[in-house]
């Protein structure tokens, strides 16, 4: 044991003093030798480097990485090799050339290492195809200079740019730590490195690949000077778990050939996402799966920015789970085989995308399917898929931005196949074919910017080519519940194109429909502001509604037994055949309604049959005024209106806008406590008046320039009879001429009265009043004898004139909603 311990120390001592040796003979040679060492290794830089070099400091270290001679360089810039150009190739705060001292010793003065720190390397091709990096000399026979070795070249926080600007690709990247080898053997430059680098972006031809990315890669490449082709003898990448083996080559002159082929280790989803384009993976990117996931890439040709290389892609799944961050659904044992082939990278015409034999699992319902995809520009489609599917699943797997939220059960049996671009065009529709159905289970949605959500929903809808036939398809809209049947053509054309008309010929029921919430854009009370209130009628809709609706419910309108036709095109609206009961009786209208301009314009005519009139005032909010309420009415009413008006896009009425004539019949009529008659008591005889009845009363009634024309009529009622007639402004000016029995002709002035009183001495006395004013502030008037007759006259002449005037204006306005023959909607007899 002690002689161990002896022979040990003895070693040990030996040791200590050949180091001792060692560092003295360096420390001699970098002192002795330093300023002649310097001049050597320039020189020998100078022999095997064309571009200049500036360097602000060289130091000469025999410690700085002993027991090797290290040459400092300091504020080091190496300009590139294009001719007469002053930019960097490389720019470095601190470049260590490690030496061996043995060697130098022989007067051999080859680099053994290179050590970089904080510095940027800017490759680049500029457009006229000249690259910057050819910076070592070749030999006068025209071969490179003589061969050497380069054990090691690391670098710490290096920027390195690639940039080819005739062929459009830009890299930036940066390498936090990264350690290679380099031979230079003739005109083959072999290189080997490994490291991390933090990937900025790849962009190609303008699209960008793996932004922010941090991979770990190895490889050995081979670059030769002459011919300029990168080869990728065997490389690696890492990205997060999975690896990427890179083989093949790349000519790195103005034909850019490549032939690169890349081949999945251990992938998933997340990191064949990743290599998408940013714009393709941005929805994507949240994806996560487990299992088996393969992938091999082939690209071959040239990669110019005229010319993109083929590409050849084999991708799938084998039993693989896929789940999305915060949601419980998941697909599970997805098995599938894909392909993607294009003659070029940007060539969607000849682009091809297959994926076969789709199966799995979503959330416990499976499911089955095929895609194909050719032509990208015309837009080939081919698939298939049968499932049943949850549809709250649905969402939290892949969240649609304008569905807020959705549940119940889709069962999915559906085919398709044909060019998207040909449900373009009405003559090319029936190239296209789709068969099979959805079928609808208690189906709820709710959609961003609806107020109301869709629930409880049932029904199939059953594909045929173009068309969808809606199989009992009912539910609820907030509380309007509708069942329709019917046919949806067009429907792919809207839905995937969006510029082509969608043809809807269908049969409505409902039990009810609240038009509140329907015509509502935002807001939850029963009963809206009018400025919430809209109607768009949008220029694809072609549309025929048999309707039979049992209670319509719109602010105080509340109809029943409601059917008819709607029929909507070119943005109008027409309605035929409308019969519905409210206020006690019964409604026929007619009437077309125009979206088109800026205002809302209707055209209608309306036949009202035992009509309550205090209802019917009650329903129309006593027609915005305040002088003759529902309160003060009562009896049945039958009319006929014929109108016009307009409305802004929120349903708000534009006064001046209406047109209309009425023909107007009450019966079993009552007054009551209308403030107006009381004013009469001085002629009437006052116990009456407060509560007048009638048996009936009849009128044409014209309104125009919101002025209401009320031809003079003649009223029996319980007090006497009388005549009234005039006009009442929609601003609430009112001018009525009333004439009556001067029954109290005891109490009034013959003096005062003169010229109002018309007695021809066989019967009782007639007086001429005006009623003027406002509602709010009104007056009855004595009317001389000298003006009634003018008055009437005048009064009768214009409402007559007006009339035969908006009947002219009818004629000229009035407008039809005809399907043309071609286009009424095609349905194939063999439903699905």
């Amino acid at each position: 044991m002690k002689k161990t311990l002896f022979y040990l120390k003895k070693l040990a001592y030996w040791i200590l003093a050949l180091l001792s040796v060692l560092m003295v003979s360096i420390v001699l040679i970098t002192y002795l030798y330093g300023d002649q060492l310097k001049q050597q290794i320039v020189k020998s830089l100078n022999t095997q480097i064309n571009t200049p070099i500036e360097v602000e400091q060289i130091e000469l270290s025999a410690f700085a990485n002993f027991p090797f001679i290290t040459l400092e360089f300091k504020n080091v810039k190496v300009r590139e090799s294009i001719e007469n150009s002053q930019l960097s190739l490389l720019e470095a705060e601190t470049v260590h050339l490690i030496f061996n001292p043995i060697s130098i010793f022989k007067g051999d003065y080859t680099v053994n290492s290179i050590a970089l720190q904080n510095g940027v390397l800017n490759l680049k091709i500029d457009r006229f195809g000249r690259a910057n990096y050819n910076i070592v000399k070749a030999s006068p026979d025209g071969n490179s200079n003589s061969s050497f070795d380069i054990n090691k070249i690391s670098g710490l926080n290096m920027d390195i740019e690639w940039r080819d600007i005739k062929n459009q690709q830009h890299f930036r990247i940066n390498a936090p730590s990264l350690a290679a080898t380099l031979s230079l053997r003739n005109d083959d430059m072999n290189i080997y490195y490994e490291g991390f680098t933090d990937v900025e972006f790849i962009s190609i031809a303008g699209t960008s690949y793996l932004e922010n990315k941090k991979i770990w890669s190895t490889s050995s490449l081979t670059y030769n000077l002459k011919s300029y082709l990168l080869t990728f003898n065997d490389g690696i990448m890492s990205i997060d778990d999975s690896d990427f083996a890179i083989s093949g080559n790349y000519q790195l002159d103005e034909f850019g050939k490549i032939a690169l082929k890349i081949e999945g280790k251990n992938t998933n989803i997340q990191n064949l996402i990743s290599l998408l384009p940013e714009n393709l993976a941005k929805s994507l990117n949240e994806y996560q799966s487990t299992g088996d996931v393969y992938f091999d890439l082939e690209l071959g040709g040239s990669l110019t920015n005229s010319q993109m290389p083929s590409v050849a892609a084999h991708f799938g799944f084998k039993n693989t789970n896929v789940t999305y961050p915060g949601s419980s659904s998941k697909i599970t044992n997805c098995t599938f085989e894909g392909w993607y082939i294009s003659n070029a990278v940007d060539d969607y015409e000849t682009a091809q995308l297959t994926l076969s034999g789709l199966t799995g699992n979503f959330d416990g319902n499976p499911f089955t399917g095929n895609l194909l995809i050719k032509n990208f520009n015309e837009k080939y489609v081919e698939f298939d898929i049968q499932s049943a599917m949850n549809l709250n699943s649905l969402l939290t797997f892949y969240p649609i931005e304008y569905i807020e939220q959705g549940s119940g059960l889709l069962d999915i049996d559906l085919k398709f196949k044909g060019n998207l671009s040909d449900l373009k065009q009405k003559g090319t529709l029936q190239q296209v074919s789709s068969n099979g159905q959805i079928s609808l289970n208690n189906v709820n949605l709710s959609i961003k910017g609806l107020t109301q959500s869709f629930h409880e929903l049932n029904g199939s809808l059953l594909f045929n080519n173009h068309n969808i036939a809606l199989n009992g398809f009912q539910g609820y809209i907030g509380k309007s519940q509708f069942l329709v049947n019917g046919i949806l053509g067009n429907i792919f054309s809207w839905l995937l194109i969006g510029d082509d008309n969608i043809r809807i010929d269908a049969k409505l029921e409902s039990e009810y429909v609240d038009l509140n919430e329907l015509l509502a854009l935002s807001g939850s009370d029963s009963i809206p502001s009018r400025q919430n209130y809209s109607l768009a009628i949008s220029p694809l809709l072609h549309l025929s509604f048999d309707c039979n609706i049992k209670k319509l419910k719109f602010r105080r309108f509340d109809g029943s037994d409601i059917s008819g036709i709607l029929k909507v095109r070119d943005q109008l609206a027409m309605l035929q055949n409308i019969k519905l009961n409210e206020a006690g009786g019964t409604v026929n209208l007619e009437g077309l309604i125009d979206t088109k301009g800026k205002m809302i314009e209707v055209f209608t005519k309306v036949n009202m049959h035992e009509i309550n009139i205090d209802s019917l005032f009650y329903v129309f909010e006593d027609f915005n005024q305040d002088f003759l309420v529902h309160d003060h009415l009562s009896g049945k009413m039958n009319s006929e209106v014929v109108a016009e008006l307009r409305f802004t896009q929120n349903l708000e009425f534009i006064p001046q806008s209406l047109i209309a004539d009425m023909g107007v019949t009450i019966s079993g009529g009552e007054l009551k406590n209308f403030e107006p008659m009381m004013l009469l008591a001085d002629y009437l005889p006052k116990d009456n008046l407060k509560h007048l009845k009638f048996a009936e009363l009849k009128n044409d009634i014209h309104i125009e320039d919101q002025r209401v024309y009320l031809p003079q009529m003649q009223i029996v009622s319980n007090v006497t009879t009388i005549m009234i007639g005039g006009t009442h402004t929609f601003d609430q000016h009112i001018n009525y001429k009333i004439v009556a029995p001067l029954i109290n002709k005891p109490r009034v002035d013959p003096d005062e009265v003169f010229g109002a009183i018309e007695d021809d001495g066989n019967s009782i006395p007639k007086i001429h009043l005006l009623l003027v004013g406002t509602t709010d502030d009104y007056q009855i008037l004595l009317d001389k004898r000298g003006m009634k007759d003018q008055v009437v006259s005048n009064l009768k002449n214009e409402v007559s004139e007006l009339k035969e005037a908006f009947k002219l204006k009818q004629k000229d306005k009035q407008k039809t909603l005809k399907l043309e023959e071609d286009e009424y909607i095609e349905w194939d007899n063999n439903l699905p």
